[in-house]
């Protein structure tokens, strides 16, 4: 068998159940604290990692250029999802993420893979969605025990996503793999049993939170850019990990 598809399965397995964690434990903490935990760069830091090892450094550095534009295009599947879950309810999931990929495919078209370019082209989408939902205030989940059917599904799609993401890298080209990289897989599978189990009102106040999360995945992209060609991609990783880490404390604090 060819490595490429034995380093495929793995990033299936491990990126899957490394991303269905994050979202339990987020789940865990309340829709203030859980939506930025949530928003802590565990895509993006799974599948930059196997982008890498499937395919190079350089091709994880650059799919990374575009992660700016596809997390602020996170925020609008967010807003979008809110917005039209009260008319067309859980069909508003695979309309928020048309528009999300609306939100993106012209820059990957346009080949974006100038990192400041991106961040400046990011900053006003942020900041729509911000203002959009700035009335959502945060509400304390109750403790419910997970089902084996609802952690096997995150696993599945959080895996298939990372899989995508390193098959685009590939195939495509690294920009392919940044769009998917960003996949909002733990946004997308959190909101559909949130809303089941308590209601629009929570995964709107939890939306909200993520949307200030993801704030500290930017962090997390330019010292990875910066970070791996200078330090090694090991050690670039973790240093902008432990940078996104303090950056979601310092939101958590800000918005408290």
């Amino acid at each position: 068998m060819d490595i490429f598809y034995v380093k495929l399965l793995l990033s299936f397995i491990v990126g899957g159940g490394l991303i269905a964690l994050s979202i339990r434990i987020a789940e865990k903490l309340g829709s203030k604290a859980g939506g930025i935990f949530l928003s802590l760069p565990s895509t993006s830091l799974v599948s930059l990692l196997f982008i890498a090892w499937t395919n190079s450094n350089h091709a994880a550095i650059e799919a990374s250029a575009i992660m700016p534009i596809v997390l602020s295009a996170s925020t609008v599947f967010i807003v979008s999802y809110v917005h039209f879950f009260k008319r067309l309810g859980n069909y508003s999931i695979p309309l928020s993420l048309i528009i999300w990929a609306l939100v993106i495919l012209p820059f990957i078209a346009i080949k974006i893979d100038n990192l400041l370019l991106s961040l400046l082209v990011s900053a006003p989408i942020f900041a729509f969605s911000m203002f959009i939902l700035r009335g959502y205030e945060s509400k304390k989940i109750p403790q419910i025990k997970i089902r084996k059917r609802e952690y096997a599904i995150r696993w599945l799609f959080s895996g298939l996503i990372v899989s995508i993401a390193v098959i685009l890298s590939k195939f495509l080209g690294p920009l392919w793999g940044g769009m998917f990289a960003s996949f909002p897989a733990a946004f997308s599978t959190s909101f559909y049993f949130l809303t089941k189990r308590h209601g629009i009102e929570f995964a709107a106040s939890t939306g909200k939170a993520m949307t200030f999360g993801i704030l500290n995945v930017i962090p997390f992209v330019i010292v990875f850019y910066y970070g791996v060609p200078a330090f090694g991609l090991v050690a670039g990783t973790l240093f902008a990990y432990l940078i996104s880490l303090f950056a979601a404390f310092f939101i958590f604090r800000l918005t408290k």
